[in-house]
């Protein structure tokens, strides 16, 4: 990959920028807020968590449309999870706050041959792009890395907490969610190339608005609570 072929970003006044530029926001990878996302605790348990998706999907061929509604057995989370495109067992997981049914946060993964593995202390520049049409910078932490054997995989997760109706209002039109590592000259990031060989992936969004919407009446119907997941 040509490490200077980075696209140029567009700026739409009357798009709603999903995960915003965090110049003006840092990273909580260890905050003792009691945020559901941000408390160490609980993303150690998120992370465990989705362990669990891929597991359950390994048996969905790649050719079908695949979307996962689950609860976590040990964190106030309910996954809307989707396989990826061009790394197709890497998943885009929208993180629903089971509590209140109206939180949501969002994590990817992206698995790598490369012999160097990131730490957990690391932060990525993402460029996300909501296609069609809209596409910005915004930087990722990292809850955790597991060795695959030849492999690894990385689980990203951005900063912010949003709505159910805000991420409906920016995605329920889109028809793919992309994200690519780039590198930075800022001080702080981390080099992408030094850990990733693919550092891009694409996720079909086209019944996205369907299973967040099952996932919050679920929610609200405490459908988890009652049946044996």
């Amino acid at each position: 990959m040509n490490q200077k072929n980075f696209i140029t970003r567009r700026s739409h006044s009357n798009e709603a920028t999903l995960f915003i530029n965090p110049q003006k926001t840092t990273i909580i990878k260890k905050s003792k807020k009691p945020r559901m996302v941000f408390s160490l605790f609980i993303v150690l348990l998120i992370f465990s968590s989705i362990i669990g998706i891929s597991a359950y999907a390994d048996d969905v061929k790649h050719t079908e449309k695949f979307w996962l509604i689950d609860k976590a057995k040990t964190a106030p989370i309910i996954f809307i999870a989707t396989k990826g495109e061009i790394q197709k067992d890497d998943f885009l997981t929208f993180l629903l706050d089971s509590d209140n049914c109206e939180e949501i946060g969002l994590s990817f993964q992206i698995t790598s041959e490369m012999e160097s593995i990131p730490t957990n202390d690391d932060i990525f520049q993402v460029l996300v792009k909501h296609n069609p049409g809209y596409e910005y910078t915004t930087k990722a932490g990292i809850v955790d890395t597991y060795d695959l054997g030849n492999s690894f995989y990385t689980q990203f997760m951005f900063a912010n907490i949003l709505s159910v109706q805000e991420v409906l209002k920016a995605l329920s039109q889109k028809e793919s969610f992309e994200i690519e590592l780039q590198y930075s000259d800022e001080g702080g990031l981390a080099d992408p190339y030094l850990f990733f060989d693919i550092m891009t992936n694409k996720w079909d969004l086209s019944e996205f608005k369907k299973h967040l919407l099952e996932a919050q009446k679920k929610c609200r119907y405490q459908y988890f609570d009652t049946e044996e997941i």
